[in-house]
């Protein structure tokens, strides 16, 4: 499957380049992080695409979600369904000024419960496509649907264009849903606190793109 017109000015290691100058994290702590290119880091930043875990596992470390970032521009127009959104909250005590993260924010243990490829079948199931059909509408020749279908993962540009072909935005429904990147490395000093009827937010004086904002729930107080 060849890539769209509209991939073309996607990419993801220059993306990963430019966040990891600006915080100052080097390309062996990333490829420390996803187990490839130890002996030479530099080489993540010449990939135009790479597998979704991976770029999972360097947004942890960049503490900035690459795939919401692609999303946003690429499927934002997309449809998703299926998954709720995880709960991700804190608990803030207000005698001592600390708060601490609930839920599953920075769990990647959803990842081994992911297979792309079955969720994939599901959709074209639903939608009462027959093989001819999805390999018409991905591109992918016939006989490579059942391969793609076998697909425990995948990467990104291959999973944009499989979410443009089914009209569902698969970055937001099968990962997005499950992720939640929390800047730790912040100390709460350094932070200032605003509770309101509504949310929490929590800023950093220091650093204007650190923002955490929380919706409150109705049992706080």
């Amino acid at each position: 499957m060849k890539d769209n017109d509209f991939l073309k000015g996607l990419h993801i290691g220059s993306m990963i380049r430019k966040i990891a100058f600006q915080k100052n994290i080097s390309a062996q702590k990333l490829a420390e992080t996803i187990g490839r290119y130890e002996n030479n880091a530099a080489k993540i930043y010449q990939k135009t695409d790479m597998d979704t875990e991976e770029a999972i596992h360097i947004s942890d470390v960049l503490e900035h979600n690459l795939l919401e970032m692609i999303s946003c521009h690429y499927l934002s127009h997309l449809p998703f369904f299926g998954l709720k959104q995880e709960s991700h909250f804190i608990l803030f005590d207000k005698y001592t000024g600390r708060y601490t993260i609930k839920g599953n924010a920075g769990n990647r243990d959803f990842l081994h419960k992911v297979n792309i490829g079955e969720h994939i079948k599901e959709i074209v199931e639903k939608k009462g496509w027959i093989q001819q059909e999805m390999g018409k509408r991905s591109g992918l020749p016939q006989s490579h649907i059942n391969r793609l279908y076998q697909s425990t993962k995948m990467n990104v540009k291959k999973l944009i264009r499989i979410s443009i072909a089914l009209n569902h935005n698969l970055l937001a429904e099968v990962y997005l849903s499950r992720m939640c990147i929390v800047p730790f490395r912040y100390k709460l000093d350094d932070c200032t606190i605003r509770i309101n009827e509504q949310e929490v937010r929590i800023e950093n004086p220091v650093d204007s793109t650190f923002l955490m904002e929380y919706v409150r729930l109705k049992s706080d107080k």
